[in-house]
């Protein structure tokens, strides 16, 4: 493990990183997803969502297995809407990475907006009446339930060469593009300022 220490806890506490393997493979049976994804979300305090480029409608609709949460987990004998407001305080702090993010970080007026702002505004209720919309509603709707404690990360493509992309583990720093070295070091410290130890029942669950 590695030991930190930040403001939600000043003692060194140990840490460790898992790398879950990806989700939407075409190979697995449907529920493989969301038992990774129950898995990672049960055991973490943060937790990194990485995807590629904006939030759009398919990146959520990669997240729609939360619909099936409250379903899943049972806290305590109770309906199933007071399970969800009970499972938020389970689960960990989302942190959704964007990788090769492109856009402009602006609202639909043109004014710059933060990264965390981009994802509020990526969970707004969408308009309409339709059952598709409603559905798409009630996902967006868990997300924010599930993780009342979110934000949101951009990194730029890292090298421009698409050949290259394919080698990347093996090309140093000082080859890839400057501002995304730079964003990778503000998300390193980020991911370490906003871990904290992992608690059940509100005391922290010990090695």
């Amino acid at each position: 493990p590695l030991m930190i220490s930040n403001i939600h806890c000043p003692k060194p506490f140990p840490c460790f990183l898992i790398d879950t393997e990806g989700l939407g493979a075409y190979d697995e049976e449907i529920n493989h997803d969301s038992k990774i994804f129950l898995i990672a979300v049960l055991i973490s305090s943060l937790f990194i969502f990485n995807s590629f480029g904006a939030i759009d409608e398919m990146a959520i609709n990669s997240l729609s297995f939360v619909l099936n949460l409250s379903k899943t987990i049972k806290i305590k004998s109770v309906t199933i809407e007071d399970n969800e407001e009970d499972l938020a305080l389970y689960l960990p702090t989302l942190l959704w990475l964007l990788r090769d993010f492109s856009l402009k970080l602006e609202d639909k007026s043109g004014n710059v907006i933060t990264e965390k702002q981009y994802l509020e505004n990526a969970l707004c209720e969408l308009s309409g009446m339709t059952n598709l919309i409603e559905e798409k509603n009630r996902v967006r709707s868990l997300i924010k339930t599930y993780f009342p404690e979110r934000d949101c990360f951009v990194m730029v493509r890292p090298i421009e060469e698409e050949s290259d992309l394919q080698n990347l583990q093996n090309i140093p720093d000082n080859q890839l593009r400057k501002e995304c070295v730079e964003q990778a070091k503000i998300f390193k410290n980020k991911v370490f300022k906003k871990t904290k130890p992992k608690k059940l029942n509100k005391k922290p669950l010990r090695i």
